[in-house]
């Protein structure tokens, strides 16, 4: 489960859904269901895979996922990620915006007081909160959001990238471009690449018009973060802004293996370690991930290649040759 939120966190997104699905398929195993809390923060964390990569069925199951979480039982902090996940889809699906229908209080990450180490969320959600808002309601109820990170970065100046999302939070909550470039160059050694990505993101949408030739190369940073991170629906949406400005870009994303263009880096890993006849633990012990992540990346990797089993899969190593060689 912490590694699933690392690589998350990380921009590693395809190992990230690997990651979740273990701990899902390892509850399975165990008889828990999808009722322990664990197995929520990991349904969780696929919904916000689905929502950058914009895959459908992940975002069916995204769906489907806030619902379940919304109706956990005897668990708060469940039913606050399932409320806050639907509202990220509703945004997403550019239709009635779930910021304006839900009560802002079981939106706002700092509402109930400071993350827990346990929680998902993130402080960097209090920006993407005020961004989801209307125009009208930013002052106002993004006023309320701004407010407590306000205050928790004052208490904790110290603590990594807060201020940093303080100032992001405030410049879309004011509609002040010289704070969303100042969020940008506070957040320039933040290891998450996809804040990194929003920030410039964000900085460019406030540039006035008088300013956009400014605008370009912080969306052109914010889509080379998107795209090595395989966040396509993201990448596309930095390409839809770009276009605005009379400026295209090709869709291409840096791929890990020229001969296996498909797979993500650790994919090819996997294949490459199942190509030299390692079984799944093995595998698991040399890349020190669990048997159940390397079963979901062969499900990933089968599913890419239009295959079914490691029969055809050593059939097609001996087509095209082992990765990395």
């Amino acid at each position: 489960m912490v590694r699933c939120r690392a690589l998350f966190c990380a921009g590693r997104l395809e190992d990230a859904r690997a990651e979740a699905e273990a701990v899902i398929e390892m509850a399975d195993e165990l008889g828990e269901g999808h009722f322990g809390y664990l197995n929520h923060i990991a349904i969780y964390v696929l919904g916000l895979v689905a929502l950058h990569t914009g895959d459908p069925t992940g975002m069916r199951e995204a769906r489907r996922a806030a619902a379940r979480l919304r109706s956990a039982q005897d668990c708060a902090s469940s039913n606050r990620l399932g409320v806050w996940l639907d509202a990220r889809l509703d945004d997403a699906d550019g239709g009635p915006n779930g910021a304006v229908a839900i009560d802002i209080d079981s939106l706002d990450p700092l509402a109930t007081g400071y993350l827990p180490t346990s929680s998902p969320r993130m402080y960097t959600d209090s920006a993407v909160l005020i961004r989801m808002l209307p125009q009208a309601t930013k002052g106002t109820e993004g006023g309320k959001v701004l407010g407590r990170i306000d205050r928790v970065a004052a208490l904790h100046p110290d603590f990594p990238f807060l201020q940093a999302s303080a100032a992001h939070a405030r410049a879309l909550s004011v509609g002040d471009y010289a704070l969303g470039l100042q969020a940008v160059q506070l957040h320039q050694a933040d290891p998450r690449p996809l804040v990194r990505a929003a920030v410039l993101e964000d900085a460019a949408g406030l540039l006035p018009n008088t300013r956009q030739a400014e605008a370009l190369p912080l969306l052109d940073s914010a889509l080379g973060l998107y795209a090595t991170a395989g966040a396509e629906r993201s990448a596309a949406r930095v390409r839809g802004a770009l276009r605005a400005r009379g400026v295209r870009r090709p869709s291409s994303r840096p791929r890990s293996s020229t001969e296996w263009p498909e797979l993500s880096e650790s994919e090819v890993a996997v294949v490459r370690l199942v190509a030299e006849g390692a079984t799944n633990r093995e595998v698991a012990e040399r890349m020190y991930i669990s048997p159940h992540t390397v079963n979901s990346h062969l499900r990933h990797v089968f599913t890419k290649l239009g295959i079914r089993s490691r029969v055809e899969l050593a059939r097609l190593t001996a087509e095209r040759g082992k990765p990395g060689q």
